[in-house]
């Protein structure tokens, strides 16, 4: 009788009872009852039945994957175990993403777990009002709810912990960049940890991503001889780029070069950064591009087009939405759900872009404008369905991709449209804004950068302000707090090199109040966190 709490087993026993027992209009109300049960449970399901086919589809359509058996033996571990939450974390590329989709690819007819992919787009179900007021989760089934990334979803998790049974019915992974991640703080209770850096790729791996990406682009260059092709470029990824071998998403961008040119070399790189700006200019190809917008100015086309295309990817991962492009009379970019901000965009944008470059969109077809965006963006840029208006959509749901586009800019130089889509972004998604470079700045140190830009105004020392207090908050949290020290103590020294005197000071004062704000409350808890306390506090003293 251990599932009598289950709609299923409940109808099987009481239905056909109902009538002998109970007087008419009693039968049908308990049998309307019961079927109510059994539709918000089954509903449930059924909405986790479409995350699974999407799942699915999303695994197919990318690299395959090259198995990492200890990671394996990790999760197996947790899943074998009480152990009700998993954080897998690691830095940008390390194949964090890649490993849950492999994890979300093991439902099986027979399995004991159905396993739930969710990133910051599907992971909107569970932070609705829809999700909280109208779902149960009561059913049979048992599920691996895998979220990527926590930070994003967070406000989902928490209707979901909320909702699900923690007794170990249900299990939940959480994906972040987060070096110094501590579980407890949303359990209350030990858990289970996996950092991708105890999980590095070899050489040979290594070079099995790289031919597993040609494969995918290009079958016709799978030859005999690539293997000794992918071995040679692992081996310069460890001279040059990648000494650990942390970071298999190398191997898949020199990939994607080799296809476009089989004599790409890595002779004139000598860093990530290098390697990064390459990428960018291979997939700005002249020969294909040139085709597409005859009698006009290649070269000054190009330069344009390459601003747009890293604005858009921009605002779609920042803003956390697609962004819908509509050929209607004229040329529209959509923030889909947004249609306030979506014209304030379209007039940032007409007034970065040349005159001649919008009306050369505007003289083409839908169809050859994503034809031509696809040269470059051919990963993010998707079929619109649903609407009326000829349209195609992209979405970067990729930070890693945001990052480097900005990160290459700055290295560079620092365009005319910089300062406008930065004042953008801060105006209409800046919690979203500074999360982001939150998060960046664990791997690129140089975006704080961004915030600190003269074009947002007072705007500049409050999102700095709001970034020390997320790391302050972090470094009170994390087990690895001195991590986050080092991160804070180079930003701050940054902020004196990009703020005024009269800005600093504030800095200092709010970066003050929000250690005391820690200290309190690590004390109310009964936590000794005297030791990084004083630690923060002389980094203020010192700068």
């Amino acid at each position: 009788m251990s599932n009598t709490g289950d709609p299923n087993t409940l109808q099987q026993i009481l239905l056909p009872l109902l009538p002998s027992l109970l007087g008419g209009g009693m039968v049908l109300a308990t049998i309307k009852y019961l079927a109510n049960w059994r539709r918000n449970n089954r509903s449930f399901d059924l909405k986790m039945d479409e995350f699974i086919k999407q799942n699915r589809q999303l695994n197919d359509s990318l690299i395959s994957y090259v198995d990492r058996k200890s990671l394996d033996k990790e999760i197996d571990n947790f899943l074998n175990n009480s152990y009700i939450a998993c954080a897998i974390l690691g830095p940008a590329g390390s194949g964090k993403t890649r490993y849950a989709l492999n994890i979300a690819h093991r439902n099986k007819l027979f399995s004991k777990y159905r396993y739930v992919y969710i990133n910051d787009r599907n992971g909107l179900f569970f932070a609705s009002e829809d999700f909280k007021n109208n779902y149960l989760i009561n059913g049979k089934r048992r599920y691996v709810f895998i979220f990527d990334y926590y930070y994003e979803n967070v406000f989902g998790i928490n209707n979901l912990l909320d909702k699900a049974n923690l007794s170990g019915r249900h299990k939940f992974i959480f994906i972040e960049r987060d070096y110094g991640w501590e579980t407890t703080r949303i359990l209350d209770r030990p858990e289970y940890l996996i950092l991708m850096e105890k999980h590095n790729m070899t050489r040979l791996m290594l070079a099995s991503v790289f031919c597993n990406q040609v494969f995918l682009l290009n079958r016709k260059l799978a030859t005999k001889h690539l293997r000794q092709i992918a071995i040679e470029y692992a081996t310069g990824i460890k001279e040059k780029i990648d000494p650990e071998f942390s970071r298999p998403i190398f191997a898949q961008l020199i990939a994607s070069m080799y296809v476009q040119n089989c004599n790409f070399t890595l002779d004139n790189i000598d860093d990530k950064s290098q390697l990064v700006s390459k990428y960018w200019y291979y997939k700005l190809d002249e020969k294909k591009i040139t085709p597409l917008v005859s009698n006009i100015d290649t070269s000054e086309f190009i330069a344009q087009l390459d601003a747009l295309l890293r604005i858009l990817i921009l605002i779609s991962s920042i803003s956390k939405k697609n962004i819908l492009i509509e050929k209607r009379d004229f040329l529209y970019f959509q923030i889909e759900g947004d249609n306030p901000n979506s014209d304030q965009l379209n007039a940032v944008i007409k007034s970065i872009l040349l005159e001649s470059f919008i009306d050369k969109l505007e003289s083409m077809n839908v169809k050859e404008i994503k034809q031509l965006f696809g040269i470059v963006l051919k990963d993010f840029v998707k079929s619109s369905r649903g609407s009326a208006i000829s349209s195609f959509k992209i979405a970067s749901e990729l930070d890693l991709v945001t990052e480097w586009v900005l990160f290459d800019v700055l290295r560079k130089s620092r365009p005319d449209w910089l300062p406008k889509i930065l004042l953008f972004l801060s105006s209409f998604y800046r919690d979203n804004y500074v999360t982001f470079i939150k998060r960046s700045v664990m791997d690129f140190r140089d975006l704080v950068e961004l915030l600190a830009d003269p074009s947002l105004g007072n705007a500049k020392y409050k999102n700095f302000v709001d970034l020390i207090s997320q790391l302050v908050d972090e470094a009170y949290l994390s087990e690895n707090s001195s991590k986050y020290c080092d991160i804070i103590e180079e930003l701050m020294a940054k902020a004196y090199v990009f703020f005024k005197p009269d800005e600093c000071i504030k800095i200092s004062t709010e970066f003050l109040l929000k250690i005391k704000e820690c200290y309190l409350s690590s004390f109310d808890q009964e936590i000794d966190k005297k030791q990084i306390s004083e630690i923060l506090i002389n980094l203020v003293a010192t700068n």
